[in-house]
């Protein structure tokens, strides 16, 4: 049962991304660091034309630093340009970074001003005439939020994850700080926005600093803690509502308490509104919560369902492949009887049919073989006998049963096998099924006239073995698949009609039974070479 269209579920898997909602986080991300831009530029002209109210909202509020002015500007420009820069714009990104960077140093030179009591004279870089002889410093949480903020847009700057993450909390603790100023003014509270003895923050600037909070988390919605608020299914789902919950909450109060303060009613009126917005939070919640429950419980069921499905068709192909290997065993050895002149000379004609009917008996014996194989990993019965086992025997077996092909095309196979191969505690049998798996798509997907080299040699405390040809090889966007099960490259398909795309997988599920691993390197129209390293000594 597919899920719906952006509210998939993952169970058991890495959480999918809403990309709906993840493009629209992005975009309003955009139109924060409009808002970021505006609230710095709009204080640049404050200082410049001697505009009070730009400077600081209310007379009795601090005013805003020339040089916390500047950075919003500059933040706001920044945010702008991760926003629309390209993941592969290196110069862009390094300038950001640069920039980002002197921000945080801004920051940090601040606060060292304030700790040790000194002055580096960046407080007067700009506007030195209007401040006359006052110096007109940001506060100590701005000076500190800057240097945090600084250091979040340097590692947003950068394309790796884990650094994302590191600017995420770099920001949340930047936004923490600006949303208890802004609350602090919201409630009167000067304590919250000023620490004493040093100037405060301006109102504008706690608001500035939580709206570069938001568009930065909003920047990168895919990656790290705001991923879980951009996921599909119900987790995404209920983190969203619960933080609308939150925000409703938080807005309500504060509409409360402002109607409160200005008189519009009384204490007791305002006492019964919390007890309502409290007593509708829990509704919502409860609400919410079961029938979360029953959603959840529908998926399960469904997945369930699936799973039996999944278990009655691998049932069924396991048991038609037994039913299958019997008789298709008998036709291939009546067969050989008669091709080896057993029963009696053949003509040439009765010998040219013969030979297609091995042929194709022997294609249904290998696609057989393959769909026994996939159904026993699928049902977690691959049977793993080691034993000691010399690799040259199994190796030399397999390349015997490819030699046809080899001859037919006219392939170039060159071997490499070392003399002092130890014996390995392995199972054989499984190990072949590796080997010949590996040797066939190599012949099978090279050219005539082309080159197989098979190489078999001890690496440190393990063997590998190596299959290299000049095939066609496997295009750059499909190599993550290459192991999947039922796969075929699209570059191959018309050249290639042969083939299951189960070889591989097996391959890859018995190498992990076995302790070892198997892995390659691909490039389209020059070929591949997987890698098979194998413990000398049986572990799981």
């Amino acid at each position: 049962m597919p899920a719906p269209k952006g509210r998939g579920l993952a169970f058991g898997g890495k959480t999918q991304i809403n990309i709906h909602l993840a493009t629209h986080l992005k975009i309003f991300s955009k139109v924060l660091a409009t808002l970021v831009f505006l609230i710095g530029f709009f204080a640049v002209l404050g200082w410049q034309f001697e505009i009070d109210i730009f400077k600081k909202v209310a007379p009795s509020l601090p005013v805003i630093a020339p040089n916390t002015a500047c950075s919003f500007v500059l933040i706001g420009l920044f945010l702008f340009f991760l926003n629309w820069t390209k993941e592969n714009h290196k110069f862009m990104r390094s300038l950001v970074s640069f920039l980002s960077i002197l921000i945080a140093i801004l920051g940090m030179l601040t606060l060292i001003e304030y700790i040790f009591r000194l002055n580096f004279g960046i407080d007067r870089l700009f506007f030195a005439r209007k401040m006359g002889t006052d110096i007109v410093r940001m506060s100590p949480q701005s000076a500190l939020n800057f240097l945090l903020v600084g250091m979040a847009l340097s590692f947003y700057s950068s394309k790796e994850k884990k650094h994302v993450f590191w600017g995420q909390i770099a920001i949340v603790a930047a936004g923490i700080m600006a949303l208890v100023s802004l609350f602090g003014f919201i409630y009167g509270v000067a304590g919250l926005y000023t620490i004493a003895p040093y100037k405060g923050m301006a109102a504008h600037t706690a608001i500035a600093f939580v709206l570069t909070f938001l568009g930065i988390l909003m920047l990168r919605p895919e990656t790290g803690l705001v991923r879980i608020f951009a996921s599909r299914g119900l987790s995404g789902m209920a983190a969203r509502r619960l933080l609308a919950a939150l925000l409703s909450i938080l807005v309500i109060e504060i509409l409360v308490m402002l109607g409160a303060k200005t008189g519009f009613y009384s204490f007791s009126y305002e006492a019964l509104v919390h007890l309502l917005i409290v007593t509708g939070v829990f509704i919502f919640l409860i609400f919410y919560s079961f029938r979360s429950l029953d959603r959840l419980a529908e998926a399960e069921k469904s997945l369930e369902h699936l799973k039996e499905v999944d278990r009655a068709k691998t049932d069924f192909v396991s048991l038609a492949s037994h039913q299958l290997r019997t008789p298709l065993t008998s036709v291939s050895w009546y067969s050989e009887m008669l091709l080896r002149h057993e029963v009696g000379p053949l003509n040439p004609k009765q010998k040219e049919y013969l030979d297609e009917v091995y042929a194709q008996n022997r294609r249904m014996i290998d696609l057989v073989d393959d769909l026994l194989n996939s159904s026993r990993i699928d049902m977690g019965m691959l049977n793993i006998e080691p034993r000691k086992t010399d690799l040259k025997i199994v190796l030399g077996s397999a390349l015997d049963e490819i030699d046809p092909l080899v001859r037919e095309k006219k392939i170039d196979l060159e071997k490499n096998i070392a003399e002092n191969l130890p014996a390995v505690e392995t199972d054989p049998e499984m190990i072949r099924i590796i080997f010949q798996n590996l040797i066939s798509n190599a012949v099978k997907y090279t050219p005539e006239g082309g080159k197989v080299k098979v190489a078999l040699s001890p690496v440190g405390s393990h063997l590998e073995f190596k299959v290299a040809d000049t095939g066609y090889g496997i295009t750059k966007s499909q190599q993550n698949r290459v192991f999947t099960k039922m796969f075929r490259a699209d570059n191959i398909r018309s050249k290639v009609t042969d083939g299951t795309g189960l070889g591989l997988y097996i391959a890859k599920a018995i190498a992990k039974e076995l302790g070892g691993k198997l892995h390659f390197d691909s490039e389209e129209n020059k070929g591949t070479t997987f890698f098979l390293e194998l413990p000398v000594r049986f572990h799981r």
